[in-house]
């Protein structure tokens, strides 16, 4: 039943969808729609003239970036539901799931259950683009952040990591992520905040991402920021520093 209802919204969302193609290509001035979505109409347009056969249901036979345009439409959970919907929907519902990992410190049952699914299922890995990490106390991950440095090289493209405490097993967990091969080779923007540059020691090899284009620090009074002067990102776009004093030359 749940099914059959998500299948009556979604259908809902179609037809929004394809008021906005309409829109663009008539005012094209009026919308700004991404470049993907001139395809996705022609993919419409496929369907439109080729529709399902009697054996087959409308869920099974949408084109696969279709439904991806759609899914971008639904929260977690309404897209959790659209895995389960039949087998066509699974990868690009999955694909919407696992595209951008927020882990919250309000419950260590986040870490958990995300570390287990990752670890169980490693084909959900290939999904992930962006990673958010924000960590509060001394030991809310313990060690379940190993699955992050499994990720396939050149595939994740935003960091986000926020870490109050420096030593803890927390932050050293958090600090083993930025300074991974796997992580450092693909990574395009870099957002620290919180006290990750408190001490001195904190290699500056460890910040030398070779695609580098977006990096954004927040930092705290007693951070030792000496080192800047030494960092190299040949591909470096932006670049923010927040909270620190920099000394007159």
């Amino acid at each position: 039943m749940a099914s059959i209802v998500l299948e009556g919204q979604i259908w809902g969302i179609v037809l929004i969808v394809m008021g906005l193609f309409l829109q663009e290509l008539l005012y094209p001035r009026l919308t700004t729609l991404r470049p993907g979505h001139l395809k996705t109409a022609f993919s419409w347009y496929r369907y439109a003239v080729s529709p399902p056969t009697s054996k087959q249901s409308i869920a099974q036979t949408l084109p696969w970036d279709i439904l991806a345009t759609i899914l971008e439409y639904l929260d977690t959970p309404e897209a959790a539901v659209a895995s389960m919907v039949c087998r066509s929907w699974l990868e690009p519902a999955r694909q919407r799931l696992y595209y951008g990992i927020d882990l919250q410190p309000a419950s260590n049952m986040n870490f958990i259950r995300l570390a287990t699914s990752m670890e169980n299922s490693p084909r959900l890995r290939q999904f992930v683009r962006r990673v958010r990490i924000s960590v509060l106390g001394k030991d809310e991950t313990a060690g379940r952040l190993d699955w992050i440095k499994n990720l396939p090289p050149d595939q994740v493209q935003r960091l986000s990591i926020g870490c109050t405490q420096y030593d803890t097993p927390s932050a050293a967990d958090v600090r083993s992520i930025y300074q991974h091969p796997n992580i450092r080779s693909s990574v395009q923007c870099l957002k620290l905040s919180g006290r990750p540059f408190r001490h001195a020691e904190v290699p500056v090899k460890n910040l030398e991402f070779a695609k580098f284009e977006d990096l954004e620090v927040e930092v705290t009074s007693d951070d030792n920021m000496d080192y800047c002067s030494s960092l190299r990102f040949p591909a470096l776009r932006k670049l923010v520093i927040r909270g620190a004093r920099i000394p007159r030359h």
